[in-house]
């Protein structure tokens, strides 16, 4: 019975989003429940979005799923940046890695994620971002990173992972392009 439940999400989430979550009927199959939950519990930790604001959360996210190199996997975070109410400018400002059009938050949500990803220190970062918003919201973004980092390497892993493309953004579509080291 779960396993019927699970497949019914995942088509509702494949319908809803555009997206070939053919990587999660593998796992459902392989390895049953049991080894899908865990996906799905990476999946609610990236999305916990309430004290990090709306563009310093998602560039953060989109940055980290533009280092993953996974085309689809950007496609979905563009596409809940635009869900949670992210400017649709500032969403082509990171996809296209124009440092010059990002507002201040999207710089900063950017240059987190570079930094992390980088295996760098973020220390005076995160300071700075505590000070402004509270440590709540730096866990927040932390789990963007790294969840949106986990997916392209979890669908390689599996043979699933394809290649970045232009990235749908409201009625057009962006290049993606890699942000500056």
């Amino acid at each position: 019975m779960f396993k019927w439940m699970a497949r019914w999400f995942i088509s509702r989430f494949e319908s809803r989003y555009r997206y070939d979550a053919s990587y999660l009927r593998e796992v459902l199959e392989q390895g049953g429940i049991r080894l899908l939950v865990p996906s799905q519990q990476i999946a609610r930790a990236g999305s916990l979005q309430r004290e990090a604001p709306v563009e310093l959360f998602h560039a953060a996210r989109l940055a980290a799923a533009m280092h993953g190199g996974c085309g689809p996997c950007l496609q979905l975070c563009a596409q809940f940046a635009e869900e949670a109410g992210m400017d649709l400018d500032q969403i082509r400002a990171v996809l296209r890695a124009d440092v010059a059009s990002m507002s201040g938050q999207s710089r900063r949500g950017c240059e987190f994620a570079r930094l992390v990803l980088a295996e760098q220190q973020v220390g005076e970062l995160r300071a700075e971002l505590e000070r402004q918003f509270g440590a709540a919201a730096v866990i927040e973004m932390a789990y963007a990173v790294a969840t949106a980092d986990f997916y392209p390497k979890f669908k390689r892993a599996l043979g699933h992972a394809a290649a970045c493309f232009p990235v749908r953004v409201g009625n057009g579509t962006v290049d993606p392009r890699p942000l500056p080291a």
